[in-house]
């Protein structure tokens, strides 16, 4: 197990960063669509993507993010951060996306489309 964490960290430390600015509907989607269950490589990955797209409680509080019947609702559609992703984690977000594709599960939402677009 000690081996497996030691790879895991040299890689993430040997590995190019790839930024996507990403608005809170994307990283909402994107915590949304990542599998439950997995290898411990896979699960470790799908932990740290979370942890990059997790919404803080200041951007609850600045951008009126509130539960609703649907889901959430929030005050500025336009905002968005700069997310960086290792090769790894950017290949879980696509085996994940890759996978909606096939079984035919691609939400006929436009933000979700154009989330697609951008990380696939």
């Amino acid at each position: 197990m000690k081996k497996l964490i030691l790879t895991l960290l040299i890689l993430a430390l040997t590995t190019p960063l790839y930024a996507q600015d990403l608005n809170i509907y994307e990283r909402l989607m994107i915590k949304s669509i990542l599998p439950a269950q997995g290898n411990v490589i896979e699960v470790t990955l799908i932990n740290d993507i979370k942890d990059k797209v997790d919404l803080t409680q200041e951007e609850f509080k600045e951008y009126e993010i509130k539960a609703v019947p649907n889901g959430l609702e929030w005050n500025d559609q336009d905002y968005a951060i700069d997310v960086e992703f290792t090769d790894l984690e950017l290949g879980e977000i696509r085996k994940a996306l890759k996978k909606l594709d096939r079984e035919k599960k691609i939400p006929a939402d436009k933000r979700f489309i154009s989330m697609y677009d951008k990380l696939k």
